[in-house]
């Protein structure tokens, strides 16, 4: 019973330290990239863009893990912007693909160098090792939350 405590507490902490860590990134980004107008919601549709090309709404939707209105708010900000645009979907008629525009692509390319820059240095802290254990890790808790369906349910614990 003592050690399922102990792997309960150390799960708690490690979500609240990601929460933790997820906010100040989200500070550091909307900081860094203000002159660019890009927050961190921004970067992070930008991103999805980036690394898996076209994609509906939906899609990076659920790549993000967050609800669809929020990704339309975004995204609609960006074609604002001239960062992204909309492309028809052969697929779906309602529901059109999303790709970056050059200026898009020029704007996402200074972020990660600016990135880089600051990443570096920080990657000198930790071993190589921690570093992979810690993305399996945090991997396979997401995998575990994802799979569930706990999100709906009002009073999980019982």
């Amino acid at each position: 019973m003592e050690m399922e405590q102990k792997q309960q507490t150390a799960l708690n902490e490690v979500i609240h330290e990601t929460r933790r860590l997820f906010q100040a990134l989200g500070s550091e980004v909307n900081e860094l990239h203000q002159d660019l107008g890009i927050s961190s919601s921004r970067r992070a549709v930008l991103e999805c863009l980036e690394k898996m090309g076209e994609q509906t709404v939906p899609r990076i939707a659920q790549d993000l893990s967050v609800s669809r209105q929020h990704v339309q708010r975004v995204v609609n900000e960006l074609l604002e912007l001239g960062l992204i645009e909309a492309r028809s979907n052969p697929l779906h008629k309602r529901s059109q693909l999303l790709a970056m525009t050059a200026l898009g692509r020029r704007i996402f390319k200074t972020m990660e160098q600016r990135e880089a820059a600051i990443f570096k240095k920080a990657s000198g802290e930790f071993s190589h090792h921690d570093l992979d254990n810690t993305v399996k890790t945090l991997k396979a808790i997401y995998a575990y939350f994802d799979q569930q369906q706990w999100k709906g349910l009002s009073n999980p614990g019982s």
